[in-house]
């Protein structure tokens, strides 16, 4: 079974830090990586903005940080300590994007991250840096194996938001007009024409929740690949 994790740095509904502060890094850092030493059961994953490039050779478009070199060994050996491992570094180790874009500095940097345990750094599936489409700052999506997780059985619910479309609604009222039409006959009794008629409502409602499902990725896809294009565009003109 894959799980997903998401960090974004601007999220209501993260259960992690939020952003470290721009200065005094590793003993915040170090405060918060003490409490987790006692975790010895388990998979942990830690994630944040730590407002800082980790390698600022490979994680900064200027190539350099404002930290300094003892302050980023300091951060480094902590996070070794916990053998905690840099998920995107560890599946893209040559590759140069970033998460946070800085428009006073003009400097494009990879801050954000999710840090998983060496020793399970095996179950990653997939580890992405996301377009900043509504922050300053991108996501970072680390998906993963877990043998704990099990799926559970998908049960449909009705979208009330679809009652509200006018459109559905007029699918909906030819539908159920044609349904009794063909089947209100004196072969049938009235109770199953009603029984049935059930089922072939919420078939109708399951097929247009999922016409304007489609509709709704294909729109969000489309401002996404958008955005990505042009934030691409922005970025290399730093490199």
């Amino acid at each position: 079974m894959q799980v997903t994790f998401c960090y974004h740095s601007d999220s209501l509904d993260q259960s992690f830090y939020n952003s470290l502060p721009n200065n005094n890094q590793s003993h915040f850092i170090r405060k918060s990586l003490s409490n987790l030493s006692s975790f010895t059961e388990g998979t942990l994953i830690v994630g944040g903005d730590l407002n800082v490039p980790l390698i600022p050779l490979i994680d900064s478009s200027t190539g350099h940080s404002s930290i300094t070199q003892g302050a980023l060994r300091s951060i480094q050996k902590m996070l070794k300590n916990l053998r905690l491992v840099d998920c995107w570094r560890a599946m893209h180790p040559a590759d140069r994007e970033y998460t946070h874009y800085s428009a006073i500095h003009k400097r494009y940097a990879r801050i954000d991250y999710i840090f998983l345990q060496q020793e399970h750094l095996g179950a990653i599936q997939k580890a992405e840096t996301g377009s900043a489409s509504w922050s300053d700052h991108g996501p970072v999506t680390l998906q993963m194996d877990s043998p704990r997780v099990r799926p559970t059985a998908r049960s449909w619910r009705l979208q009330d938001s679809l009652l509200l479309d006018p459109s559905v609604k007029e699918t909906v009222s030819e539908e159920l007009t044609s349904y009794f039409a063909l089947n209100e006959t004196d072969d049938l009794p009235a109770t199953t024409i009603w029984e049935a008629h059930k089922s072939v409502l919420r078939g109708t409602l399951m097929r247009l929740a999922s016409q304007k499902k489609r509709e709704s990725r294909k729109h969000m896809t489309d401002l996404l690949t958008r955005i990505t294009t042009l934030e691409m565009q922005h970025k290399r003109s730093h490199l």
